[in-house]
């Protein structure tokens, strides 16, 4: 289903009370998430970071930054991610469309958590978050893989897992090839997570494994993208 901005926010409202025990539900691949974030980006690119689409705040607290931003169009995640990280000084919540965030910055490393499935313009979402990017900062982007959508959508139908609302998956390569288009350098294009259950164990070990054999490391369930922002950034007009 194609996404739309309104059927969007209200999924995402009607989850929020709820949206912090879901992911505890499936812990493995939301640990996953935050282990690819903190590879991603290197301690010198944490002075300042944005997250685009931070739900109730828990990848962007995880990479521990000085000054941390987090942005949803969903009020009533931004109020449980103020209410769960209220004691943390160098974390601040806020209310914003992700096309609107180019505004917001310039950061050391803007990142994005399986978001662009989700709104109704990816492509100005990316170009929105290469504007938030200072010149030499990183942009990284995860989003289920859509090889998985059919495997995926069983497991919501069953309610083994979070219901995602309208979503519609978007490749990885077409992601690479805009933010090379906005004058980033892509670092990372890959999937991760081929078995996401920990199984006593062994889930992660067949993931971990999975990602050196080249006939199975395309197959993950997540997908990252993450890119440089040149220093001579020429953006198309």
């Amino acid at each position: 289903m194609r996404p739309d901005a309104k059927a969007t926010r209200e999924h995402w409202d009607r989850l929020a009370a709820t949206y912090d025990q879901a992911k505890a539900r499936n812990d493995v691949y939301y640990r996953s998430l935050k282990d690819l974030f903190n590879r991603a980006i290197h301690p010198s690119l944490r002075r300042r970071v944005l997250e685009v689409g931070c739900g109730t705040g828990g990848v962007l607290a995880s990479l521990e930054p000085d000054a941390g931003l987090g942005v949803d169009i969903s009020e009533r995640m931004i109020e449980k991610a103020r209410s769960r990280f209220a004691g943390a000084d160098n974390l601040s919540f806020k209310i914003v469309d992700a096309t609107e965030v180019a505004a917001l910055g310039p950061f050391d490393a803007v990142i994005s958590a399986d978001v662009f499935e989700h709104v109704p313009d990816w492509r100005a979402v990316a170009r929105a978050m290469v504007g938030a990017c200072r010149p030499g900062g990183v942009v990284a982007i995860s989003t289920p893989n859509p090889g998985w959508a059919v495997p995926l959508w069983v497991l919501e139908k069953t309610r083994l897992k979070m219901p995602e609302g309208p979503h519609l998956f978007v490749g990885a390569r077409a992601i690479a090839d805009l933010l090379s288009d906005r004058g980033c350098t892509i670092q990372r294009r890959t999937t991760h997570l081929l078995l996401p259950a920990n199984l006593a164990g062994v889930g992660r070990k067949v993931s971990e494994w999975a990602e050196t054999a080249a006939v199975l490391r395309r197959w993950g369930v997540i997908q990252l993208v993450v890119a440089r922002k040149n220093d001579e950034n020429r953006v198309p007009r």
